[in-house]
């Protein structure tokens, strides 16, 4: 059985490189002339085995899901949850090319993408609301020991006050006090 090796062309930017905004062709340049693993990943994961998808022109990449839409008949959410195993089936019953296939693929795999990535801001979302929440009433905590605080304080200061007076009245009139209290604070 003959292995399947990938072919890619060198001046054609990787989906990482359009992500990231880099061009292949400055590490070309450099005397990097291997993909990454990355590179090499996503290729394999996107199905860019297909010589076919580099030699087509823009125009008809574009054009593609619309004739792709006419031949199978099928909704995103339906695309989204089908399982991969049915999803190859009908592709293959459909009658579809292999670049039409690894288009509906990859179609598959952004949507798949986009809903991870709403349920991901869904979520952080929620944790920012339960966050924020969280800290009002923690807020709300620590004003209220702050007011504790400072009518304890207050109530320290005038116990402290009333102290002092009657230390100072027993000795003007000569109470005998125990040891312990004759210091002052």
């Amino acid at each position: 059985m003959k292995k399947r090796t990938l072919r890619v062309k060198k001046d054609a930017p990787s989906r990482v490189d359009k992500v990231t905004g880099t061009s292949r062709r400055r590490g070309l340049a450099a005397g990097n002339t291997r993909s990454s693993p990355l590179d090499y990943f996503c290729k394999m994961m996107m199905g860019y085995c297909d010589q076919q998808m580099h030699s087509a022109p823009p125009e008809m990449l574009e054009d593609l899901p619309l004739a792709i839409s006419s031949k199978i008949s099928m909704s995103d959410e339906e695309l989204v949850h089908l399982s991969v195993r049915d999803l190859n089936r009908q592709l293959k019953a459909s009658g579809l090319t292999r670049s039409e296939i690894v288009k509906m693929k990859q179609r598959r795999r952004t949507l798949k993408n986009r809903g991870y990535a709403a349920s991901c801001r869904n979520k952080r979302l929620e944790q920012k609301d339960d966050l924020e929440g969280e800290r009002a009433i923690v807020i709300q905590e620590i004003s209220r020991l702050q007011e504790e605080n400072k009518a304890l304080e207050g109530e320290v200061d005038d116990l402290r006050s009333k102290y002092s007076t009657l230390l100072e009245y027993a000795r003007k009139n000569g109470v005998p006090l125990p040891e312990d209290l004759n210091t002052n604070f």
